[in-house]
């Protein structure tokens, strides 16, 4: 039935990767300098996102209403990027804090 690495094996690897990281918070100890934490909430915003779009994207389809369709796609895409470039604006502010002189 295969080589034994299915579905149940990436589960239980996501689940102790998420467990040394509640271990980690709980213990005070980061992964980052400076005491910041990896938020996973826009990952999960995006990810939702992103499925929301793909199930009334398939209703609109099959009502054959492709371009409205294409337009909630368009829209989402919009959104997300806003989201990335607000990300990236938070990452350049944070590498400026770096490496400024005091």
């Amino acid at each position: 039935m295969g080589s034994g690495y299915g579905f149940g094996v990436g589960i239980s690897l996501v689940w102790e990767i998420t467990e040394s990281r509640w271990d980690k918070a709980r213990n005070g100890a980061t992964g980052l300098v400076g005491g910041n934490t990896v938020d996973l909430s826009l990952i999960y915003r995006i990810a939702g996102v992103g499925i929301l779009i793909a199930i009334l994207n398939i209703f609109l389809q099959q009502a054959e209403r492709k371009d409205q369709a294409q337009m909630l796609s368009l829209a989402g895409v919009i959104i997300v990027l806003l989201w990335l470039v607000q990300l990236i604006a938070q990452l350049f502010e944070q590498v400026e804090s770096v490496f400024r002189w005091y």
